[in-house]
């Protein structure tokens, strides 16, 4: 994400989405209601029968209703009335239209009011675009597991077999064979920082091979209980990987969920769950840190964000986590919504 321009007195943010991660924020930061300016261009007939149709470029204003990221189309669609385009002759006002938002494209966002969560989003998603996705190879002496590790997520690359018991690798060398195919996965993402995680030492033997065939990247190896998914959150909920990445979003989402789940399992009082005793807590001033879900936070908008917005005047930090991660899948077994408290109430 690139923020070009900001102006508090026409409360207005510019700014060009330069990733796909950065329509994901953005469908969290457009609301209903909201204006929005933005390329786009629509088709005219010809006047004169037999004349083709042709394409203008306009640019429009519309007034949000919806907003839908399509990560298999790479766009960001927006839908709303049109309250004000360009060339004003070819412009309907009051017509639904749709802003296909493509990556580089700039876009600006009008709002009747920004809130603190909001910027913060943006500033993150800033943030995130200079920063390098981290690749994770988790593995044991029968399969390894290829994540990618960005800002807000985890995502899951491929899977292995070592093959080890299989007819084919009988007379040859197995784990030379698992080895070759691994670091060919590797090469083809071609990662600054690579960890190397599972139990056991085939990951020390990996980290030699690797080594031996000049892969020029970092390597780290950590030591681990299980692989697959239960490897990767193993990982995350470490300590291992904080002297690999020092600041990342994943990271804290986490650790500030796995917290929450310490303080209930502790029953210290010092915490809610659920939208009826979140909504009390905040109403007595007693919450500390609110933990939404994304996908609870664009279901329940309105409700969310009224939470949201007076917890925010009254100093609580705010955090919108990644449902996608298992630190959101987690809180969704809670209701989606929770709260750390500054003190117990009854």
């Amino acid at each position: 994400m690139k923020l070009l321009k900001t102006s508090q007195k026409e409360k207005k943010i510019i700014l060009r989405p330069e990733t796909l991660d950065d329509f994901w924020h953005l469908e969290r930061i457009i609301e209903k209601g909201d204006l929005v300016k933005g390329k786009t261009s629509r088709k005219i007939k010809g006047k004169e029968e037999g004349e083709k149709t042709i394409r203008e470029k306009m640019f429009v204003q519309i007034e949000v209703e919806s907003i839908e990221y399509r990560e298999t189309g790479e766009s960001l669609n927006i839908n709303g009335k049109i309250t004000w385009g360009k060339p004003e002759e070819l412009t309907e006002l009051g017509v639904y239209h749709s802003l296909d938002v493509e990556k580089g494209q700039k876009l600006e966002i009008i709002k009747k009011e920004w809130k603190n969560f909001h910027i913060e989003r943006i500033k993150k998603a800033e943030k995130a675009t200079h920063k390098e996705p981290l690749f994770v190879i988790i593995l044991d002496d029968e399969s390894a597991y290829f994540y990618i590790l960005k800002e807000f997520g985890v995502q899951e690359k491929a899977n292995i077999r070592s093959k080890k018991q299989g007819k084919q690798f009988k007379e040859l060398n197995w784990k030379h064979e698992y080895f070759k195919q691994i670091l060919s996965k590797t090469n083809e993402t071609k990662p600054k920082k690579v960890i190397m995680a599972g139990p056991g030492f085939m990951r020390e033997e990996l980290n030699e091979y690797f080594k031996e065939n000049n892969f020029e990247a970092k390597i780290y190896s950590f030591a681990i209980g299980s692989t697959g998914t239960p490897g990767i959150n193993e990982l995350l909920q470490g300590k291992q990987i904080s002297s690999v990445v020092k600041d990342m979003e994943l990271l804290r989402e986490t650790k500030l969920v796995e917290k929450l789940f310490i303080e209930i399992g502790k029953q210290s009082g010092l915490y809610v769950y659920g939208l009826k005793d979140v909504e009390n807590a905040n109403n007595l001033g007693a919450i500390e840190t609110l933990i939404v879900s994304d996908k609870y936070f664009l279901k329940k908008n309105e409700t969310v964000q009224k939470i949201m917005a007076e917890s925010e005047k009254k100093n609580s930090n705010v955090h919108i986590i990644n449902s996608k991660n298992e630190a959101g899948k987690k809180l969704e077994s809670l209701g989606s919504i929770a709260a750390l408290l500054r003190f117990k109430i009854s």
